[in-house]
C-alpha cells in the first residue's frame, strides 16, 4: 500500500482492496484508517524512508 500512497493514490476504497488475503476481513476499517491527509510533503519522507531501509 505504501507504493501507491507514495505515487499520490489517495482514494481509501481503492488503497483497502490492495490488502493482503489476512488483512481483507475488516475493510470499512482499512477504509477509514486510510482516509486523511497525506501530502507530497509526507509522501516524499516515506519514500525516503523505505529507500534507506528505515
Amino acid at each position: 500500500m505504501l507504493d501507491p500512497l507514495i505515487a499520490s493514490e489517495r482514494d481509501p476504497h481503492v488503497l483497502a482492496n490492495l490488502a493482503r488475503t489476512g488483512m481483507r476481513r475488516r475493510l470499512d476499517v482499512r477504509r477509514d484508517a486510510l482516509t486523511g491527509r497525506l501530502d507530497k510533503h509526507h509522501a516524499f519522507l516515506c519514500a525516503t524512508m523505505l529507500s534507506r531501509g528505515a
